[in-house]
């Protein structure tokens, strides 16, 4: 199963998109994947429902960071190299799903009780999100 397949079968399963995409690079760079869709939790749509950047990218950044941060004082050179792939990312993602907020792409405002409702009862997290998921996903194999 590819990474993109298992990131979408997590997130239509009880994770979010940033405890989805997290988790599926976690055990290959040290990092325990229970522990990495525990740390991600709060950033799904929006950031705990706030509809803000999409947590899809906000997973990706959160991958861009494990493989390629910096985590030491004098690796200046992590710290460009984790910004450009960042950069590179977002630009990709936003090209391909056009735009990067989860308010935009879902045409939901989650932070209100009744639109957040409507969106599940029209399923746009999986009609709308799973895609993404595999979108961010299948960004993220390419420039890796």
């Amino acid at each position: 199963m590819s990474r993109a397949d298992e990131a979408v079968q997590q997130f239509l399963g009880p994770f979010n998109c940033t405890q989805s995409v997290l988790a599926v690079y976690a055990a290959e760079h040290g990092l325990d994947p229970g522990l990495a869709r525990r740390l991600a939790c709060p950033f799904g749509a929006g950031f705990a429902h706030g509809g803000g950047m999409c947590g899809v990218v906000s997973g990706g950044l959160l991958v861009i960071g494990l493989v390629h941060g910096q985590g030491e004082a004098d690796d200046q050179d992590a710290k460009a190299r984790a910004n450009a792939v960042a950069q590179e990312f977002v630009e990709v993602f936003r090209d391909r799903a056009g735009d990067v907020s989860c308010r935009v792409l879902l045409g939901r405002d989650l932070t209100d009780p009744v639109e957040l409702a409507r969106a599940r009862e029209e399923d746009r997290f999986a009609l709308r999100c799973a895609p993404l998921v595999r979108l961010g996903v299948e960004i993220l194999e390419d420039i890796l």
